[in-house]
């Protein structure tokens, strides 16, 4: 499924979130999700699953 999501990966350090510049109305999730191994089989699933959420909210008014 194409949602027309960008998805990045990033590593930052847990106070970064503090100081991130960003619109104060935006807000911001992270997901994990397995994409290799013996549990990579779902990972598409629940980033699927994340995505058709945050589209529900979204039209229901956000959050």
């Amino acid at each position: 499924m194409d949602y027309g999501v960008n998805l990045q990966a990033r590593l930052i350090e847990p106070l970064d979130a503090l100081y991130a510049p960003g619109d104060a109305a935006a807000f911001r999730l992270c997901l994990v999700v397995p994409q290799s191994g013996a549990l990579g089989l779902i990972g598409p699933s629940a980033l699927d699953a994340a995505v058709l959420a945050a589209h529900e909210i979204n039209a229901a008014g956000g959050i």
